[in-house]
């Protein structure tokens, strides 16, 4: 089972390998907010980075090196990279984070990679998850063009094989309010509107 460390400073990155190194840890490293400046190093070890690519201003004194070619510099030098928008909530924002990237020089087959199947064999579970092969789990979002668009989306879901409803409460509103004609009393403060003459 790897060990995920939240860590952003180069020099707490070099710490933390050190410490896998000498008890024989399956590390890998999210945040990594400066892990451009110790990519080689990185490399070396094999030690994976789960990034939020939009991290590029300083959120604390550990992360002073933030910049937005993280990802690319991490690919180029041979690190395996997963991307992460680093909480749930926000998770509908991972085509945009990973659209960044590819603004700021990752490859969009890297990128690509990087939201399917290297976040799959970061956490060791490339045998079930990341890619479309027979026995694997069927999730499958068909989008309606690029998925790192912002103009891009979603046509179909599938989750583990089966077809997912598009409607949504803010679809429901969105249809019932669309087009609103004559309205009742209700809508204008309780009373009739006004008739004009």
């Amino acid at each position: 089972m790897p060990l995920v460390v939240d860590v952003h400073r180069a020099s707490d990155i070099e710490t933390v390998m050190r410490i896998a190194e000498e008890y024989a840890l399956d590390l890998v490293i999210r945040g990594g907010t400066e892990a451009w400046m110790v990519a080689d190093e990185l490399a070396a070890a094999g030690v994976p980075v789960i990034l939020k690519p939009l991290g590029n201003l300083p959120g604390g004194f550990d992360r002073l090196g933030a910049r937005f070619d993280n990802a690319r510099l991490l690919h180029e030098a041979g690190v395996e990279i997963a991307i992460s928008t680093m909480n749930t909530h926000n998770v509908r924002r991972l085509p945009h984070e990973a659209g960044n990237a590819v603004r700021f020089g990752l490859p969009w087959d890297a990128a690509l990679a990087a939201v399917t199947v290297a976040p799959a064999r970061i956490l060791r579970l490339s045998d079930r998850y990341g890619t479309l092969e027979p026995g694997r789990v069927g999730n499958v979002v068909v989008w309606s063009g690029d998925p790192f668009e912002l103009s891009t989306a979603p046509v179909e879901i599938l989750i583990r094989g089966e077809l997912i409803p598009h409607g949504s409460r803010q679809q429901d509103l969105l249809d019932r309010y669309r087009s609103l004609g004559a309205l009742p009393p209700a809508y204008s403060g309780g009373r009739a509107p006004a008739e004009t003459p």
